[in-house]
């Protein structure tokens, strides 16, 4: 069994699932900042899991099935369960908080479930926005707006307009490769950011 995790691929959603777990993990304990920047990591990880996966020559097909499923794993904890988890704490742990974590939860989960069971009709593009995005968001949103001085207001409406763009029927465009780098680059910044106001607390 732990001889899938000699591919490169797998390797990398299992280190997104464990980073996932650790910001369950330090939501627990408050520590949102150090959270956040897990959640970001266990997003970089799931950016290039598929790339190196690509790139793996002759790869088995169990190898194939087993990473599509630790992928989706990896996706509910970093993804799905912890910003909703994190969005619930940004808002004192409020009735509304309750409900934006757990419509933001519900998404994500029928986001996932859709795309493994139905996937997309049109090549290159996605149906609905992927859970990916909600760690790139939540990462703005948070960084700019940090928990202790955000109106409520602000993670409702978050809450709302990524429900929506998860769960609408709309075509989604992936990325090119140069896309899908920046984008990489983006996580990474604000894993930075995150983890630098762990570090540096008195700096921010």
């Amino acid at each position: 069994m732990l001889s899938f995790y000699q591919d490169r691929a797998n390797l990398c959603s299992f280190f997104g699932f464990i980073a996932g777990c650790v910001a369950l993990y330090s939501l627990t304990q408050s520590e949102m900042s150090l959270a956040l920047g897990f959640i970001l990591l266990g997003a970089i990880a799931d950016v290039f899991d598929g790339p190196l996966a690509r790139k793996t020559l002759n790869r088995p097909l169990l190898f194939s099935e087993f990473g599509q499923g630790l992928d989706t794993l990896g996706d509910m904890c970093h993804s799905v369960l912890a910003p909703a988890l994190f969005v619930t704490l940004a808002q004192g742990g409020s009735l509304t908080g309750i409900l934006c974590g757990l419509i933001l939860a519900a998404a994500g989960t029928t986001r996932l479930a859709y795309f493994t069971a139905v996937g997309s009709d049109k090549p290159g593009f996605f149906v609905g926005v992927p859970v990916t995005y909600l760690p790139l968001t939540l990462g703005i949103v948070a960084n700019l707006f940090p928990a202790q001085q955000s109106a409520s207001v602000v993670y409702i409406l978050y809450s709302l307009i990524m429900v929506a763009l998860q769960t609408g029927k709309f075509y989604f465009p992936k990325f090119s490769h140069k896309g899908l780098y920046l984008f990489a680059l983006i996580l990474i910044f604000l894993a930075t950011l995150s983890f630098s106001r762990v570090l540096f607390p008195a700096t921010f």
